[in-house]
């Protein structure tokens, strides 16, 4: 039997594991430990979800390929696929000029859209751990708008020819806005940095940051003569994509221990670990930081340029590392 995981390989070592569910159910308890949520899986070209696992004997099967996604990604895809869904409702609304215009699968499709949108709502709100009591949006508290939908869901169900499709237009360009509001919370920041992506997004992940070193190391010596020739808009643009650089490759270096076990204390170049380097680089962040504050343009051009130039251009090495590592 051959596992695979987002259709990539992975060693696996069968223990007490006999049947296709037993399999699946480990790889379940496997991403549960990692903030992944276990999708599903497909045996030999069958779709399972991971509560309908069939007691197949595994010496009978050829392939399991186990889906999974980190709690983040999960969120993030859940909010963009509303927003969607809003854009695409209001643009089919938009000649109508009554609800009772809309034919009975329409009108059918449409109550249970707002019905979805709900739930999605609290999903994401509850795995964010926001409070729906404390959290305030168009004057009033995220409970009492989810509230409102629900009474304008059963007004136009049991008052179908009546019902205001203005206000359902408003509804969701409203629902649109709230979950932009979401997309862009701390909350969801945190949940991001804290998650863990699924193994083949990290070695991919890991494959672009290395192929970024070089640009990034380009980019602060453009931002040097950019500050010297008083461009500093210019500059400041290009240091908001070096900071979105850094923080990705954070991120993903928080997620290579727990999901690879390799410990970046173990991971070493010119006698200096990858962890002692990150320390460094979290240290020279916050002075940046502290100096753009104070927009102190000299001292900024010349840690930018001198001290942090060095340091990143020593990422590709150990990137390199830990790709062998993960690839042997």
């Amino acid at each position: 039997m051959q596992l695979l995981i987002n259709d990539h390989h992975v060693y696996f070592t069968i223990e007490k594991e006999s049947t296709v569910k037993d399999v699946m159910s480990s790889v379940n308890s496997w991403a549960s430990h990692r903030s992944l949520i276990f999708l599903g899986a497909i045996v030999d070209g069958v779709l399972y979800e991971p509560d309908s696992a069939p007691d197949t004997p595994i010496h009978d099967i050829k392939n399991i390929n186990c889906y999974v996604q980190s709690v983040g990604d999960f969120v993030i895809d859940s909010i963009k696929e509303g927003i969607a869904y809003c854009n695409r409702a209001e643009q089919y609304l938009k000649d109508k000029e009554s609800i009772a215009q809309l034919t009975d699968d329409e009108f059918s499709q449409l109550h249970h859209g707002i019905k979805w949108l709900v739930t999605v709502l609290q999903s994401v709100l509850n795995i964010l751990s926001l409070v729906r009591g404390n959290m305030r949006f168009k004057d009033m508290t995220v409970q009492q708008y989810i509230d409102s939908i629900k009474s304008l869901q059963n007004m136009i169900a049991n008052n179908r020819t009546n019902g205001d499709i203005n206000k359902i237009n408003e509804l969701f360009h409203d629902v649109t806005t709230l979950f932009r509001v979401l997309l862009s919370s701390d909350a969801l920041k945190h949940l991001v940095i804290q998650s863990v992506d699924s193994p083949d997004v990290i070695f991919k992940t890991l494959l672009n940051l290395k192929s970024m070193v070089l640009k990034q190391v380009d980019n602060l010596e453009v931002v040097a003569g950019l500050y010297q020739k008083g461009k500093d808009n210019e500059a400041l643009e290009i240091i908001h994509t070096l900071v979105d650089f850094l923080y990705l490759y954070m991120r993903t270096c928080y997620q290579v221990s727990p999901v690879f076990g390799i410990n970046l204390a173990d991971i070493v170049h010119n006698d200096q670990s990858l962890e002692e380097l990150n320390i460094r680089l979290q240290d020279m962040l916050s002075e940046i930081a502290d100096i753009m504050e104070n927009n102190d343009i000299v001292s900024l051009s010349d840690i930018l340029e001198y001290e942090l130039k060095p340091l990143i251009g020593e990422l590709d090495d150990y990137l390199g590392i830990i790709l062998q590592n993960i690839k042997s």
